[in-house]
């Protein structure tokens, strides 16, 4: 993998080369620091466009390295979804090798979960809404991705919260690609953290997907208990949450198993559900463990006993709503970028080149900047589409990331000009291969 690596290849996820100079200017000369880790220092950063991002800078004493920093670019390439970190662009410039992802601003979870009760405590559902995330953006990897990806360093630090305290997963510097999708195993030296390693890898030196089953056991445990993986006893005597668990498990003492700062704001049926799973996910051996589409699942049905009466399919109903609480800046949270009505003009060389048309209006081909190909939708004032329509497709497709999905590279919405800038699809659409024997 590392021998294929390449730099351009970080196009396909709308990815920027940045030269040292642009790392320097973006993050005012390294003046924030937001983070720190075995790769390096974390830095705030901003782009000309005011997006803010985060900027992880590889420093000379760190523990990974060229390998891990490639590693990393490769499978950020290859993975987007909704509970992934994204990944803006890349420095790799004499000795400077640096990631510019996208900025979460809430931290991580295991800053949350360590917080004091004077401090805003995550909630009951709120856990299991991260929870959720959490399993939903592994699933992805480990059963979306072709051949599969595991990520092997899953811990509450690599569990990042936006706004909204949506959960994305990151740091994939030790992550390792399935040889093929029917793959079960990569044989690798124990990498990871302590406390979240699975005890079978540790021993056998497979890494599979239940080793990441296990990892994710392990921080579901956190999140219900509200205590570290390895927390010291009143001797200071190091204690794993599992040995810490087990007795409580076994008599089910909901009450001293969860999170005493939650002080009973929780259902005891989706408190029990909740561990069951956790201690499921986190047994010695992998084939005890479910595979996490099961645990998503089950985890998703735990969080519906927790709120029964709310609902959150998309209706009729709820159009206004969505529409009022639409809010251009969010396409950040999946790349996009805004643009203005000018740069629409440029980006289409005048509308020169039409390559479709529908009922929004029609579209037209573009090139950025960076030389990559675009498709630029333009709605015309006849269009039997309206604004509505054009904040819709902007809320859903900033919610939803996918392969398989179109992936929208911003925006233009100045005075009465609206278009969406697409990824360019070259080779058209399904109907015109279908039709073409008959024509």
């Amino acid at each position: 993998m590392m021998k294929n690596f390449k730099p351009n290849w970080l196009v396909e996820c709308e990815g920027q080369h940045f030269a040292y100079s642009e790392i320097v200017k973006i993050t005012n000369d390294f003046a924030s620091i937001i983070g720190k880790g075995g790769f390096g220092t974390v830095y705030l950063g901003t782009l000309r466009n005011e997006t803010q991002v985060a900027v992880k800078l590889l420093n000379s004493s760190s523990r990974q390295g060229s390998k891990e920093f490639k590693n990393e670019v490769e499978l950020l390439m290859r993975a987007r979804h909704r509970n992934l970190v994204s990944l803006v662009g890349y420095c790799n410039e004499g000795e400077t090798m640096a990631l510019v992802y996208e900025y979460v601003a809430n931290g991580n979870l295991q800053q949350h979960l360590s917080a004091d009760v004077t401090q805003d405590v995550l909630t009951w559902k709120e856990r299991l809404e991260i929870a959720v995330d959490t399993a939903r953006g592994l699933e992805y990897l480990h059963n979306g991705c072709k051949p599969p990806i595991l990520h092997r360093d899953l811990k509450t630090s690599n569990i990042l919260l936006n706004e909204k305290l949506q959960a994305k997963i990151a740091d994939f510097g030790l992550s390792k690609v399935l040889s093929t999708e029917s793959a079960t195993h990569v044989s690798t030296a124990a990498k990871g953290t302590f406390g979240y390693l699975d005890p079978q890898y540790c021993n056998t030196g497979w890494l599979n997907k239940k080793s990441d089953v296990y990892s994710f056991g392990i921080v579901l445990l956190e999140l219900i208990t509200g205590r570290a993986a390895i927390a010291r006893d009143e001797e200071d005597v190091p204690i794993h949450i599992c040995q810490w668990m087990c007795p409580k498990f076994k008599s089910m003492e909901i009450e001293s198993i969860v999170d005493s700062r939650l002080q009973g704001s929780y259902l005891n049926s989706s408190a029990r559900k909740a561990i069951e799973i956790a201690m499921a996910c986190a047994s010695s051996t992998a084939i005890q463990r479910p595979d996490i589409t099961v645990v998503h699942n089950d985890l998703k049905e735990c969080l519906e006993t927790e709120m029964p009466f709310e609902i959150t399919e998309i209706v009729e109903s709820d159009d206004a709503k969505m529409m009022k609480n639409f809010k251009p800046n969010r396409l950040v949270e999946c790349g996009g970028q805004h643009f203005a009505c000018s740069e629409i003009v440029k980006i289409t060389n005048d509308f020169a080149s039409i390559i479709g048309r529908g009922g929004f209006g029609h579209v037209y081909l573009g090139t950025l900047t960076n030389e990559t190909q675009v498709a630029v939708k333009l709605l015309n004032s006849s269009s039997r589409q309206g604004s509505k329509e054009f904040k819709n497709e902007v809320e859903l497709l900033m919610r939803a990331h996918h392969r398989n999905l179109v992936s929208l590279v911003g925006y233009c919405n100045e005075g009465e000009t609206m278009a969406l800038v697409y990824e360019y699809v070259a080779n058209g659409n399904l109907q015109q291969y279908l039709l073409a024997g008959n024509t």
